[in-house]
């Protein structure tokens, strides 16, 4: 693993915290008659968000997996010269 890789991943962990924390600072502060009643209302959309989460994972996954395939322009293979397309073969 790279260290742009290590430090991406970390920034990700620290946000999903950082979400996480957020979202019981809101809870509490919602301070709502009847908990039950409330958390039942938070769990409907569930399915919803999971589909635009999933959806965003997809997309920054992939954007991420195409920058990693990338060479730097003006690389060279051993034996056939410049690289063009990304690929040696």
């Amino acid at each position: 693993m790279t260290l742009r890789a290590d430090l991406g991943a970390f920034l990700l962990i620290i946000g999903a915290a950082a979400a996480w924390a957020l979202s019981n600072i809101v809870t509490r502060k919602a301070a709502p008659p009847d908990t039950l009643r409330f958390m039942v209302f938070l769990a409907r959309g569930e399915p919803i968000h999971a589909v635009d989460v999933i959806g965003g994972v997809l997309v920054i996954g992939g954007i991420l997996i195409g920058l990693a395939r990338r060479r730097p322009a003006g690389r060279r293979h051993p034996d056939r010269g410049p690289c063009r397309g990304g690929n040696y073969a």
